[in-house]
Parts: C-alpha cells; structure tokens; sequence
C-alpha cells in the first residue's frame, strides 16, 4: 500500500488505514510520528532535519499523528485541535529562515479522522539535485534518507552529492542538445507540419520516479496544453512519455507539448516558412510567456519542484531575420542567421511567480535578438517589466 503518487488532497482515512493494515514500514519515502513537535529551536530543528532529509534523497512523506512500533504504523492515534494552515505558515517560515537553499514546494494535508482527530500530512518533493543544509542551531548540517531513517551525510557523502548536482546539469544540456537535433530533422515518431520549429523547454534538475502516463495525464488536467493551440487537442501516451498535441487535416502536428519520462518537458510549434531570406515573428514571446506558468504548474504537480533549466530553441533557420515591430528604430542592418539551430543558454529557475518567469524569458528573449545584432527584446522595459509591442 503506497499512496505517495496520490494528490494530497485525495488521501483519505481509508488510505490511512491501508498503511497500518498492510503494516508498510518506515523507509526512504515515508515517516511516522505520534506528536507535532513545533515551538522551540530544537523541535524546530529536529522537524527541520526530518524534512531536509527527505530533500536531499528522493523526497517523500512525513504522517504525524500515527502510533508506530519499530517502524511500523500500529494505530491512527491522530492529532487533537490542530490547526493545520498555522502550522504548514510556521514550517514555511522555518524553512526560509533556517535552510540554506529554502527547500520549496513542501506541500501540507490534514485528514480527518472519524474520531474527530486529524493526521498531519507533510510531502517533501525530491530536491535531491540542490543539496540543503539545516542552519538552525550552528553550523550547516546535512543529513540524508536511506531504509533505516534519518542519517547524517559524510563527508564522502556530500561531495558525491555535490558532483551529482553538476552532472544534473550536464545531463540537462546533453538531454536539450541532442532533442534539438531530433526535432530539427523529424526524427521523430510523429510528423510536424513546418519546418520551421520554436521549442521551449523547461528541464526540471530532478528525475520523475515511477512515471505512469494515466496518472499523469489525470493530473496535469487544463495546465498540458499546446503553444498556441485552440482548446480542442489530442492527448496520449507515447514511447518517450505523455504529449499533448494539435494536427493540421492531413494528420501532420503544428504544435504539441510532451512530459518525457526523467520530467522533462519540451513544447513545439511549427511555423511556415524555413527557407532563407523568411523571418522569426517576435510574437512567439508572447505565447511562450503565456505557457510557461501553466507548464511549471503542471510540474510541480508532479512533484517536480524548481530548479529547472529553461531554454529557447530555433530550428532550421539558416538565413533567417527577425521581425523588428514598426516603431523600433535601428541604425543597423541585422546579421543574418548561418547556422540551423539557434539555441538559448539554459536559464536556472528558482521559483515560479511571474516576476522570476519574467526574469528568465527576458534572458531568453534578448539572447536571441542579440544573435540578430540587436541589444535585446523590445517587449520587455528596461527594468524588465512586460510590455509587448505590436
């Protein structure tokens, strides 16, 4: 009995209960505990520790108000009177204050029990790709899960995780690199519409584990769809993971979204034109900034938490210029494009708002105008505001 696929606002008491009688033991991915210990510096930092620990492994679940013995649930004892919104605002706070990289997209569930009691739900996402220390109490402390709890991390330890941190990050541009090249010639086992290609990826530092594409197409519901498509569209399962798409009358595909199996997800629109001498149309900003949010959601209902590397791609515009709005003025001519592929530096998103979305697509954006010899995105203000032009 496993519920941790399972939104937090789904698990019921009969789920619960599932735990005690199936008699699931304490492990990498979930903890019991009897009381809420909250209020002074060493509960603090022991709740502190408890939910780094999951962190830094492959994240999981912390129940309080369950009776174990030697690890194993015994009884739903629950938690009497909690108010479980004070209590997630002070653990949020906590984390802010005595972490040092803020460990985000904690999420929090109170089920009632038929007694009249409550067990307090806290889900830590797999961060394992950004080590946390726990600063409370002196120096930085990192701890870690394995099958027996809660462990200190060595020194050996650290460092490996540290050297896994970097090789996420490679991963990430070897995983854009080579989609890049696939969706540029259509090696792909769909059939896109145009030539001409804009990508936009958002590349989570975390694996997702256990992916199963109907729990994932459930989940993800209205934020899983196309750039610049109209409501109607087709979603489904496929060798590399789950896509969402829209197809022109001969079945060709002019725009689609897809989630890969290691949470990566990649999102194309086709456009007419691939031929020297046709130009970018800079409204593709617009529509990339209108995704964006609604994608990020979709992954951290995933449980895929920030970081995430976001890119921009171009595909096969040798030749190309970029549409410049009529009220701009330049002094010179643009610089052609010579090669098939423009790509993007990957931009490292730390947290989802529209100030820090804002932040990266304006990085994103004035890259590629600077490719055409043009110091940056006119839809952006100086101060980085959005104010797309016409």
């Amino acid at each position: 009995m496993n519920f941790r696929g399972k939104p937090l606002g789904q698990i019921s008491e009969s789920d619960l209960q599932g735990l005690v009688a199936a008699q699931v033991q304490e492990g990498h991915q979930i903890e019991y505990k009897r009381i809420w210990k909250v209020g002074n510096p060493e509960d603090n930092r022991e709740t502190l520790l408890d939910i780094a620990a999951f962190a830094n492994a492959s994240g999981g679940d912390i129940l309080y108000g369950v009776e174990e013995d030697k690890g194993v649930p015994t009884k739903l004892a629950g938690l009497e009177n909690f108010n479980a919104d004070t209590e997630a605002q002070r653990i949020d706070g906590l984390l802010a204050s005595w972490t040092d990289k803020k460990i985000v997209g904690v999420g929090y569930q109170l089920v009632h029990l038929a007694s009249g009691q409550g067990v307090f739900i806290v889900r830590v996402p797999n961060l394992s790709s950004t080590l946390h220390a726990v600063t409370l109490g002196g120096n930085p402390r990192y701890v870690t899960r394995n099958a027996s709890g809660r462990a200190n991390m060595t020194t050996a330890g650290i460092e490996v995780a540290i050297l896994y941190t970097g090789k996420s990050r490679e991963r990430a541009k070897q995983f854009r690199s080579q989609r890049d090249v696939a969706i540029a010639d259509n090696t792909l086992p769909i059939t896109l519409a145009a030539p001409y290609r804009q990508v936009l990826y958002v590349l989570p530092l975390a694996e997702l584990s256990n992916f199963n594409a109907r729990e994932v197409i459930t989940t993800l519901r209205d934020d899983f769809h196309p750039m610049g498509a109209p409501r109607s569209m087709d979603v489904g399962a496929t060798q590399g993971g789950v896509m969402a798409f829209s197809s022109e009358t001969d079945r060709s595909i002019y725009s689609y979204v897809q989630i890969h199996r290691n949470g990566a997800l990649e999102a194309v629109i086709c456009r007419s034109g691939g031929t020297s001498g046709d130009k970018i149309s800079s409204d593709y900003e617009r529509e990339m900034r209108n995704s964006l949010l609604p994608y990020l959601r979709a992954l951290n209902r995933l449980s895929l938490m920030p970081p995430y590397l976001v890119g921009v791609s171009h595909l096969n515009v040798v030749g190309f210029s970029i549409y410049e709005p009529p009220h701009v003025s330049y002094f010179r001519p643009q610089l052609a494009q010579t090669g098939q592929i423009l790509a993007t530096g990957l931009y490292e998103l730390e947290s989802i708002d529209t100030a820090s979305v804002d932040a990266a697509l304006k990085s994103l954006f004035d890259h590629v105008w600077n490719e055409f010899g043009r110091l940056g995105s006119p839809h952006f203000t100086p101060d980085g505001k959005w104010e797309p032009k016409q």
